[in-house]
C-alpha cells in the first residue's frame, strides 16, 4: 500500500507552524545580535561614555516611534487581509518615513542638547542611523510580517544583527581608546548598509513600492503612532532623564542593567513579534476571539518571564565578568529589575488583544495617559537613589501599565458582550 496523502488542512497547519517557528527564530537571531552589540559596546566605551550613547539612542528610539506616522503598522494591518495592496502601502510607508525624519531629528537634537550634551556631529550620525536608515529596515520587516514570510524575516534579522556586531568588533579592534565620536561613525556605516540592503531585498522579493499617500489611514496611523510613541516613552524616556538628573555614570549603570534584563526577554519579544499578524486574523471576528487566542499564549509568556526573573536574580553577580569591574555597581540594579519582563509580557498581550480587535484608539489613549509617569517617578527617585531609583521607577511603571491595559481589555470584552446580546433577536 502507498502512503496516504496528507490532507490539505494538515498541510496548511504544518506550513503555518513551520512559518511561525522560522519567524520566531529570526527575531531571536536579531535580538541576540542586539545583545552582542550591547555587550561589546558597553565594555568598549565604559560606563560614562556608554551612558551618554545609550541616553541619546533612547531619545532617538522615542522619536523613531513617531517617524512614519504608524505607517509600518498600517501596512501590516491592510496587507495581512488584502495582499494585493502591498505596493501602495509599501510606498506609503516609505514616503511617510522620509517626510517625518528631519523634523523629528531636530526635536531630538534640542532634547539631547539640554539633557545629555553629546557633540553635534556625533549626534547627527546617530540620528541619521536611527531615523532614516534603521527605519528602512523596520518597513522591510513589517512587509514580511504582513505576509508571514518567516524565511525572509530570518534573512533580514540575521543580517541586521551580524552587521551591527561586526561594526562593534571592528570599531573596538581598530580604535584605542574607543570614543563616542568614533563609535558614531561606525554605527552610521553599519545601519546605513543594513537599511539599504533591507530595502533592496524587499523590492526583489515582494515588488516595488507604488508612490501613494494613504490619506484615509492618517487617523489609523495616528493611533498606532500615538500608542507606539507613548509605549516607547514609557520604556526609554527614563534613560536620558537619569543622565540629566544623576549624570552619565549613573545612566551607564542603569542602562547596562536594563539591557541585561531586556536581553533575557528576547524569546518573549520574538514570540510576540511572531504572533503579531496572527492576532489581527483572530481579531477580525471580534475581541472575544483575540482574547481566547491570547489565553493560549499567556501561560507560555508568563512561565518564561518568571523563569527569566529567577535566572537574573541568581545570576546577576556574573555581570562584572561580562562587562568588566567598572560595572559592578550595576549588579543590585539588575536584581531589582529582574521581574520587569513579567509586566512587559502582560502589557504586550493585553495591548495586542485591543489592537487586533479594532481598539487601537483605546490602547493608545491608555498608554498616552501613562507615558509621563516615568518622568514623575524619575524626578522623585533618581536624585535620591541614583541608578537604583531608576530601577524602582521602572518596576512601578511596568506594573501600573500592565494592570491598566488588562482593565481596559476586561471592560472592552464586557462592552462587546452587551452589544452582542442587544443585537440578538428577541423570541416571543
Amino acid at each position: 500500500m502507498g502512503q496516504k496523502p496528507v490532507a490539505p488542512a494538515a498541510g496548511v497547519r504544518f506550513a503555518g507552524v513551520r512559518n511561525f517557528a522560522v519567524t520566531w527564530f529570526s527575531f531571536i537571531v536579531r535580538l541576540v545580535g542586539q545583545l552582542g552589540y550591547f555587550l561589546l559596546i558597553a565594555r568598549g566605551l565604559g560606563p560614562h561614555n556608554y551612558g551618554m550613547v545609550a541616553s541619546v539612542i533612547a531619545l532617538l528610539t522615542v522619536s523613531s516611534a513617531v517617524c512614519g506616522w504608524g505607517s509600518d503598522h498600517v501596512l501590516i494591518r491592510h496587507v495581512t487581509v488584502a495582499p494585493e495592496r502591498f505596493g501602495a502601502y509599501f510606498g506609503n510607508a516609505l514616503l511617510q518615513n522620509a517626510v517625518t525624519a528631519l523634523p523629528l531629528g531636530l526635536l531630538a537634537f534640542g532634547a539631547q542638547y539640554l539633557m545629555v550634551g553629546m557633540a553635534t556631529w556625533a549626534f547627527v550620525a546617530f540620528a541619521l542611523g536611527e531615523l532614516l536608515f534603521a527605519r528602512l529596515h523596520v518597513v522591510a520587516v513589517a512587509a514580511f510580517m504582513a505576509f508571514e514570510r518567516g524565511n525572509d524575516l530570518f534573512v533580514l534579522n540575521a543580517g541586521f544583527g551580524m552587521l551591527r556586531v561586526a561594526a562593534c568588533v571592528a570599531a573596538i579592534g581598530l580604535s584605542h581608546p574607543l570614543t563616542v565620536e568614533i563609535w558614531a561613525q561606525w554605527y552610521l556605516g553599519a545601519v546605513m548598509l543594513t537599511g539599504v540592503l533591507a530595502l533592496v531585498y524587499t523590492v526583489w522579493r515582494l515588488g516595488p513600492p507604488h508612490w501613494y499617500f494613504a490619506r484615509q489611514d492618517v487617523g489609523l496611523g495616528f493611533h498606532f503612532c500615538l500608542y507606539f510613541t507613548a509605549d516607547s516613552a514609557l520604556r526609554d524616556i527614563d534613560k536620558p532623564l537619569v543622565a540629566y538628573l544623576a549624570g552619565p555614570l549613573a545612566a551607564g549603570l542603569y542602562n547596562a542593567a536594563f539591557r541585561i534584563v531586556d536581553a533575557m526577554a528576547v524569546p518573549l519579544r520574538a514570540l510576540m513579534a511572531a504572533f503579531y499578524a496572527r492576532f489581527f486574523k483572530h481579531g477580525q471576528d471580534g475581541i472575544e476571539q483575540s482574547f481566547q487566542f491570547a489565553l493560549r499564549v499567556l501561560p507560555l509568556t508568563l512561565g518564561y518571564t518568571l523563569f527569566a526573573g529567577l535566572a537574573l536574580t541568581f545570576g546577576a553577580d556574573l555581570l562584572p565578568l561580562i562587562l568588566g569591574e567598572k560595572f559592578r555597581a550595576a549588579v543590585p540594579v539588575t536584581t531589582t529589575l529582574a521581574f520587569l519582563p513579567v509586566f512587559g509580557g502582560l502589557t504586550s498581550i493585553g495591548g495586542d488583544i485591543l489592537t487586533s480587535a479594532g481598539r487601537q484608539r483605546t490602547r493608545a489613549i491608555v498608554v498616552s495617559c501613562l507615558c509621563l509617569s516615568p518622568v514623575l517617578f524619575a524626578y522623585l527617585l533618581v536624585p535620591r537613589f541614583g541608578a537604583m531609583g531608576a530601577a524602582y521607577a521602572a518596576l512601578g511603571n511596568g506594573a501600573m501599565v500592565a494592570v491598566t491595559i488588562w482593565i481596559m481589555v476586561i471592560l472592552s470584552r464586557r462592552k462587546a458582550a452587551r452589544w452582542s446580546a442587544a443585537a440578538q433577536p428577541r423570541t416571543v
